[in-house]
């Protein structure tokens, strides 16, 4: 959902997923290697694969394709609408080119539902909230710019701390 366009091409964005497979090489996504969470039904696991599974081209050497691999902390502990979960901050890279990426595409993960994210460009921010519910892991995937300013990053955060999730 876009909340209201901006100037830069990353508008702020939130979203709510359930995730069938995290895309171990999200700019050569139609290698099909994943991490595959939906066996896992744990929050933390989903976390862990959305922090760590950034990064390399199959069959090329360590750190062979930064410029083209987004970036994540290490997710942290937390909770969101009154359950556990783990956060985890992701940049796409200012300098990333996408069209050196598998269909000009930056596909970090399919949805349960055979939806997929895609990155919506160069100097996206995802804030990545992993709860932990009884029916398994929901992604809170609030996105917007590096550039965005203290009230955009104010406005995100309110909507995302007004979120309710009902058993």
């Amino acid at each position: 959902m876009d909340l209201r366009p901006d100037v830069s091409p990353v508008p702020l964005s939130i979203g709510a997923w359930r995730l069938r497979h995290v895309n171990t090489f999200p700019c050569r996504w139609s290698a099909g290697v994943y991490a595959d969470v939906s066996a896992s039904n744990s929050a933390e696991a989903e976390a862990t694969a959305l922090s760590s599974w950034w990064g390399q081209d199959p069959g090329e050497p360590p750190s062979s394709n930064v410029g083209i691999a987004p970036l994540a902390s290490k997710p942290v502990q937390t909770a969101l609408g009154g359950y556990p979960a783990w956060y985890v901050d992701v940049l796409i890279p200012t300098g990333l080119d996408l069209s050196q990426c598998d269909g000009g595409q930056l596909v970090l993960w399919d949805a349960s539902d055979t939806d997929v994210r895609y990155a919506l460009g160069p100097s996206e921010v995802n804030r990545i909230w992993v709860v932990g519910t009884e029916r398994g892991p929901i992604v809170i995937d609030a996105a917007l710019p590096l550039t965005a300013s203290g009230s955009q990053k104010t406005e995100l955060q309110a909507i995302v701390d007004s979120i309710v999730i009902e058993p």
